[in-house]
C-alpha cells in the first residue's frame, strides 16, 4: 500500500476477491468481469465515515482505510457504530492492528452486531494472504444496551503482549500470547458485514499511533521523589515514583494529547519542579528538568537551589498523530492483503 503521513489507502474485499477503484467505481473482478460494489467513504467534522453493503448474504464484504506501515505499538481511534441488532448475519465496525506484509494477521477492537444485538469484542484473526480463516475471541462484553461509540486503544508488540482499553477501562491484557504479528504494523479502520439487505457505515475520529503510552521525565533534582500529571482543572490524572532522578508516567488509558502540567515533589510534598504552563502530552514524550538562571547564580554564590526548576520537553517520539477529517479523498487502493 502506498501512503504518507496523514494519508490513507482505501480498498476492501468480497469473499476472496479484492475491491478496488476501477473505471470510476468500486468493484471486484470475477471471471474477468468487473462487478460493482456499494462502498463509500467521506469526511466531516465528526471524522471519517466508511460504508459498505455486502455483495451477498453469508460471505464477508469489507471496506477499509489503511494507514502507512509504522513501528508504533500503541494505536487509538474513537469508533462509532449506530447499529444494535441487524436482521441476519454479522456486522463488524472496528480498529484493526495488523501485519503490513505477509499473511493476514491482526488484532481488533470492534463493535459487532447480529440478530441478538451488539457487543464489543477483542479478537485475534489469522489466515492466508487473502483472508482470515481462524479467529481467537480474547474478550467479549455480553452486557445489555452497550454504547455503539467507544475510544479504542490497542497496545501490542505483535509478539506476546496485548492490552486493549475501551474508554479509560482496561478490558484485556495478556503478556503470554503467541500473536506472531510481524512489524511494521498497519492500522485498519474497517466495516465488514455478511448481511446484504442494507448498507452499513461506521465513523472514526481522533486516530493516532505512538511508540508507547508513557511520558518520561529525566534530569530531576536529587530531592525529587514523586511526579504527577495534573489536568487543567487541577485533577490528579496519574503519578509515579522518582528513582535516581528519572521516572515514567503511564498515560495509556487517556486520549492523547493530554492537556496537563507535570509537577515534581520532594519528600515533604513541596513542589520543586513543574512545566511553566500546561502542555499537550503524547505517549513517548520525554521531558527534562532545567535550572533557571537565578538558580545557577544562587548556586555559585552558595545560596543553594531554593527556586523551582522548569520541566521542559527534550524529545518527542510520537510516531503518528492524525486527525481523520484531514484525510485525502483522492487516495485509492493498489492492493490489499484482505481478510480482516
Amino acid at each position: 500500500m502506498q501512503s504518507q503521513t496523514g494519508s490513507w489507502t482505501f480498498g476492501g474485499h468480497y469473499d476472496t476477491y479484492h475491491i478496488a477503484f476501477v473505471n470510476q467505481e468500486w468493484s471486484y473482478s470475477e471471471n474477468g468481469v468487473n462487478q460493482p460494489v456499494k462502498a463509500s467513504f467521506s469526511e466531516g467534522g465528526a471524522g471519517l465515515t466508511i460504508g459498505i453493503q455486502a455483495v451477498s448474504n453469508n460471505d464477508y464484504t469489507g471496506f477499509y482505510a489503511a494507514s502507512q506501515p509504522v513501528d508504533s505499538e500503541l494505536f487509538h481511534a474513537k469508533v462509532s457504530s449506530s447499529y444494535g441488532s441487524i436482521p441476519s448475519g454479522f456486522l463488524q465496525i472496528g480498529l484493526y492492528v495488523r501485519a503490513a506484509y505477509g499473511n493476514t494477521n491482526y488484532v481488533t477492537c470492534a463493535d459487532v452486531s447480529s440478530s441478538a444485538g451488539a457487543q464489543w469484542e477483542v479478537l485475534h484473526g489469522t489466515g492466508t494472504q487473502t483472508e482470515a480463516t481462524h479467529f481467537d475471541y480474547l474478550w467479549v462484553d455480553t452486557a445489555p444496551n452497550q454504547s455503539g461509540s467507544n475510544d479504542c486503544t490497542i497496545v501490542t508488540n505483535g509478539n506476546n503482549y496485548l492490552a486493549v482499553y475501551l474508554g479509560q477501562t482496561l478490558v484485556y491484557r495478556n503478556n503470554n500470547l503467541a500473536l506472531g504479528i510481524q512489524k511494521p504494523f498497519e492500522a485498519f479502520l474497517g466495516v465488514e458485514t455478511t448481511y446484504a439487505g442494507e448498507r452499513f457505515s461506521g465513523t472514526w475520529s481522533n486516530f493516532y499511533s505512538t511508540q508507547n503510552g508513557q511520558v518520561g521525565i529525566v534530569n530531576l533534582p536529587a530531592q525529587a521523589v514523586n511526579a504527577s500529571v495534573v489536568s487543567s482543572s487541577g485533577a490528579l490524572l496519574a503519578s509515579s515514583q522518582v528513582i535516581n532522578g528519572s521516572t515514567t508516567i503511564d498515560l495509556t488509558k487517556f486520549v492523547f494529547p493530554v492537556n496537563s502540567t507535570l509537577q515534581i515533589y520532594d519528600s515533604t510534598g513541596k513542589e520543586i519542579a513543574a512545566t511553566p504552563t500546561p502542555v499537550l502530552l503524547m505517549g513517548g514524550d520525554v521531558y527534562t528538568a532545567k535550572t533557571t538562571l537565578k538558580q545557577q547564580v544562587a548556586s555559585v554564590i552558595g545560596m543553594g537551589p531554593t527556586l523551582v526548576y522548569f520541566v521542559v520537553p527534550v524529545a518527542t517520539i510520537a510516531l503518528l498523530a492524525v486527525a481523520l477529517y484531514g484525510i485525502s479523498k483522492r487516495r485509492r487502493a493498489n492492493r490489499f492483503d484482505d481478510g480482516n
